[in-house]
C-alpha cells in the first residue's frame, strides 16, 4: 500500500525542517513526498534541497509561481499515483504512527478498492507556536455524516488530516473550477458523491502561528465562546458560500435530484429573512455537524453573510 504526501510550501523556513523530520520518523515506510514550493523568498528551498539529498522519497517536482494556498495543493494532484494520498502542511508536525493507523483504517473500510471517493478524517492537537505548549483543543470541532451536516461548516476540515483513495483523487483532478481551499473541494466531493470516515484519534500538532496561511485557529475556551456570540459575525462566510456554489455549478450534471435540492436550499440561505432562514434549515434537516441546535442559534445570532 503506497502513499503519495503531497505538499506546498511558502516561506517556511522556520518550520518546514520539523516537519520533514516527522515524516523520515514514520514508522509505515512505503511513502513518497511530492513537494511544490510557491514562491518562496527565504531559505526553504534550501532546506528542501538537503532532505532531496537524505532521501530518495524526498521529491521537489515545481518551483516558481505563487498560485496561493489551495491552488498550489491541486496542482499537485497529478504527481500522486499511489492507492492512498495524504496532504502534509510544511509547518505540522506528525507522530510517527499517523500512516499507519490511517492505513489501518483505509484497509479495514476497503477503500483501496472502493469505486466511490472515500475519505478518512483524522484529529490534531492544536499546537501554539507562542508558548510551545498543546492546548486543549483538537481539530476538527465538528464531523458530519451528510452532505446537510457539511454544507455549514465553512470550509470542511483541515486537509493535513486527510487520507484518501484513488476514486477521489481522479474526481479531484477533474476540477477546474475557481476555489479557494483544497481541502473544502476534496471534502466536498467525498460528502456528495461517497463516503467519509472518522478515526478520532490524534496523529499530529496542527502548529498556530501568525503566518498560517490558512487562517489561525482560535483556541481556549473563553476565545471560542466571544467568537460565537459575535452579533457582527455571519453563519456562512463569503469564501466558503462561493466555493459551495462553484462546486455545484461544476457537477450540476452529475448530481441526483436530491442533491440538487440541498444545494440549492443552501444556496439560497442568504436571501431568506432570519425567521425563512430558520424554517429552511429545519425543513432540510442542514446541521453544524451533528448539532442543528447550534446551527440554528448561529443563525439567530448573526447575519446570513
Amino acid at each position: 500500500m503506497a502513499v503519495d504526501i503531497l505538499m506546498s510550501t511558502y516561506n517556511g523556513e522556520q518550520y518546514l525542517e520539523n516537519q520533514l523530520l516527522s515524516l523520515l520518523m514514520q514508522r509505515y515506510k512505503d511513502w513518497t513526498l511530492y513537494i511544490r514550493d510557491d514562491g518562496s523568498t527565504d531559505n526553504t528551498l534550501s532546506i528542501i534541497e538537503k532532505f532531496t539529498q537524505l532521501d530518495e522519497r524526498i521529491k521537489l517536482v515545481e518551483a516558481g509561481e505563487n498560485l496561493k494556498h489551495g491552488k498550489s495543493f491541486f496542482s499537485l494532484l497529478k504527481y500522486a499515483t499511489a492507492e492512498y494520498i495524504a496532504f502534509c502542511d510544511q509547518d505540522d508536525i506528525w507522530f510517527e504512527d499517523k500512516l499507519t493507523h490511517l492505513l489501518a483504517l483505509a484497509e479495514t473500510e476497503n477503500l483501496n478498492s472502493d469505486q466511490f471517493p472515500s475519505l478518512i478524517c483524522s484529529q490534531g492537537y492544536n499546537y501554539s507556536n507562542k508558548t510551545g505548549l498543546i492546548t486543549k483543543g483538537l481539530i476538527p470541532k465538528y464531523y458530519a455524516n451528510t452532505l446537510q451536516e457539511f454544507l455549514f461548516l465553512n470550509g470542511g476540515y483541515e486537509g493535513c488530516l486527510f487520507l484518501f483513495n484513488r476514486a477521489l483523487l481522479e474526481m479531484a483532478k477533474s476540477y477546474t473550477a475557481p476555489f479557494y481551499g483544497h481541502d473544502n473541494v476534496v471534502c466536498l466531493i467525498a460528502h456528495t458523491f461517497g463516503k467519509v470516515k472518522y478515526l478520532t484519534l490524534p496523529l499530529m500538532l496542527y502548529r498556530i502561528h501568525e503566518k498560517n496561511t490558512s487562517g489561525i485557529k482560535k483556541i481556549g475556551f473563553l476565545t471560542r465562546v466571544k467568537t460565537f456570540f459575535r452579533t457582527d459575525a455571519t453563519v456562512v462566510t463569503k469564501v466558503a458560500y462561493d466555493q459551495q456554489k462553484e462546486f455545484f455549478d461544476f457537477f450540476y450534471s452529475k448530481l441526483t435530484e436530491q442533491q440538487k435540492g440541498i444545494f440549492e436550499a443552501y444556496l439560497a440561505f442568504p436571501s431568506l429573512c432570519k425567521w425563512g432562514r430558520i424554517k429552511l434549515l429545519v425543513k432540510n434537516k442542514f446541521r453544524l455537524g451533528q448539532y442543528r441546535g447550534v446551527l440554528i442559534l448561529k443563525t439567530i445570532l448573526r447575519r446570513a453573510i
